[in-house]
């Protein structure tokens, strides 16, 4: 990397707004990788829950509704302000992973992995805003959002070993 390129890099993760980048793309990292567990995991779940036919509705269903609500989330962020919607996100998510997680059918799991792409929707929608009004610079802005496009290229590459490795390990549930 050339040194203006290192130095550009360097404010952008500098002082608070750096902070705060860090941990977005950390989120987004664990997001990314949450998200490509579904390949180990949901062939597992569905024999177990005795629901292969519902299978094509799980895999869908995170993304699809995900896609759906980035639009609200942008919208919402706007509305209520970043903290109000996080926490909204964030209750959603842990009210559908407690349901994924505790599924007792394939129907309830879909309903579960939805209601997580509700959350990863509202959680997108709040990380394009924050970014865009952060980053003013539309060329530190385009930078960001690479970076934001590496969070999920870096898990797709590592993360279905790690998920097989915990789905031996703990199962789907905890997987």
């Amino acid at each position: 990397m050339a040194g203006g390129e290192s130095s550009r890099l360097r404010e952008l993760f500098a002082g608070a707004r750096g902070r705060l980048l860090a941990a977005l793309l950390l989120a987004e990292f664990a997001a990314s990788v949450t998200g490509l567990s579904y390949s180990a995991v949901l062939p597992v779940a569905a024999a177990e829950l005795s629901g292969l036919e519902f299978y094509g509705a799980a895999v869908t269903a995170t993304g699809i509704v995900g896609i759906a609500f980035l639009g609200f989330g942008a919208y919402l962020y706007g509305r209520i302000g970043a903290q109000a919607q996080l926490l909204i996100s964030t209750i959603v998510l842990v009210a559908g992973v407690v349901m994924s997680a505790t599924a007792t059918t394939m129907w309830v799991l879909v309903g579960g992995l939805a209601l997580r792409g509700v959350a990863a929707g509202l959680m997108g929608g709040l990380g394009m805003g924050v970014i865009s009004e952060v980053y003013p610079d539309a060329k530190q802005r385009e930078r960001v959002f690479g970076l934001y496009a590496i969070m999920w290229i870096a898990p797709a590459l590592v993360g279905p070993a790690i998920n097989g490795v915990l789905l031996v390990a703990w199962g789907w549930r905890a997987t």
